[in-house]
């Protein structure tokens, strides 16, 4: 600013404008509880898995308000914002517990299934009878792992599976 007897004043423009950084605070931390809210509604994630991803969410909104409350331009906040709201839309639940649960049940009910199916000392309504047996205790488990909330609840159901898998033997009688 320069006065009228000529003497001039140099001040930052920073000093008399404030810079409003409470709308981009605003779109952080909205952004932040609406994925939240999606994570919690994931289908099929367990506990843990919504834990480590709202954790994730939490880290990255924590990171975008520092960087909001560092800025002091409005392109920088308008960067902190856009870097922080994107952060936190690709934090996601990483849903694999149960997708690798079923899968350790089905391969022990299919490498049983193959034992019974290769036993030349088995009839075939013994054979048939056992399959059905291991496919029971196959469709039992997987049912648990589809209710299981917990990665407990996940690996008791799969071993429960394995097992009860494991002591279909049926015994040659027909034959």
């Amino acid at each position: 600013a320069t006065y009228k007897d000529g003497s001039k004043d140099i001040r930052p423009l920073t000093d008399f404008t404030k810079l409003d950084k409470q709308p981009a605070i605003d779109a952080v931390n909205t952004a932040a509880t609406e994925k939240i809210a999606a994570i919690n509604a994931t289908p099929n994630a367990t506990d843990e898995e919504k834990a480590a991803a709202i954790a994730k969410v939490n880290a990255d909104k924590t990171a975008a308000l520092t960087a909001i409350n560092d800025a002091t331009t409005k392109d920088a906040l308008g960067q902190a914002q856009n870097n922080g709201t994107t952060a936190i839309a690709a934090d996601n639940a990483v849903v694999t517990k149960k997708d690798t649960a079923k899968k350790a049940i089905e391969a022990a009910r299919k490498a049983k299934e193959d034992a019974i199916k290769a036993d030349t000392n088995l009839s075939e309504a013994e054979k048939t009878a056992a399959i059905a047996k291991a496919n029971e205790a196959a469709t039992v488990a997987t049912a648990k792992v589809d209710a299981a909330t917990i990665d407990t609840a996940v690996d008791t159901a799969t071993t429960e599976a394995t097992t009860a898998i494991g002591k279909v033997n049926p015994v040659a009688k027909e034959n």
